[in-house]
């Protein structure tokens, strides 16, 4: 039955009438026809790659996050000393904020560009797994492109606020 309306708004209707046409009728399931699709094998499995591929995506996503902060991490231990001497010399917090932040830009800033390069290279084996992407579907990779550039921010911001507030004399005696 074709209804413009909500479909289960109408289904007590039809089970209803059914009876009322034959009383001796087993009506088991009234379904419509968007849930029988939607609930079926064949949709899921159409399904599958795309929610696979969002669950390593959201992996993947946190593994940069803590990559960039550990190797952001590790460049501020090693440069403590530069950050204690310029503090010294009369750089404010933000400049050591900036510089640090600055460098893990760049860091995120060519891997994103990378992996643009290497998203548009497999586009064609993407579209065919993930149901509705469009081969050459720019706004996709961009974004996906910006979200790391701003986990990756943010995931870099820790390791600078530690190098901005560090006492001057602090740094200087660090090993």
């Amino acid at each position: 039955m074709r209804t413009s309306g909500e479909p289960g708004a109408v289904a007590e209707s039809v089970r209803r009438a059914l009876l009322q046409l034959d009383p001796d009728t087993a009506i088991f399931q009234l379904d419509s026809l968007d849930s029988k699709v939607e609930n079926s094998v064949p949709m899921f499995m159409r399904r599958l790659p795309a929610i696979l591929v969002t669950e390593f995506g959201v992996l993947a996503l946190l593994l940069a996050a803590v990559g960039v902060y550990g190797v952001v991490s590790y460049s501020v231990s090693q440069r403590t000393r530069e950050f204690g001497i310029r503090m010294a010399l009369g750089a404010g917090t933000g400049q050591v904020l900036r510089l640090v932040m600055a460098r893990g830009a760049r860091l995120v800033a060519l891997g994103a560009f990378l992996g643009l390069l290497g998203a548009a290279a497999l586009a064609k084996i993407e579209a065919s797994l993930i149901y509705g992407l469009r081969m050459r579907d720019a706004l996709t990779f961009v974004l996906a492109a910006f979200l790391i550039f701003l986990v990756a921010l943010a995931a870099s911001y820790i390791p600078a606020r530690r190098a901005a507030r560090l006492h001057p004399l602090d740094a200087l005696r660090y090993e």
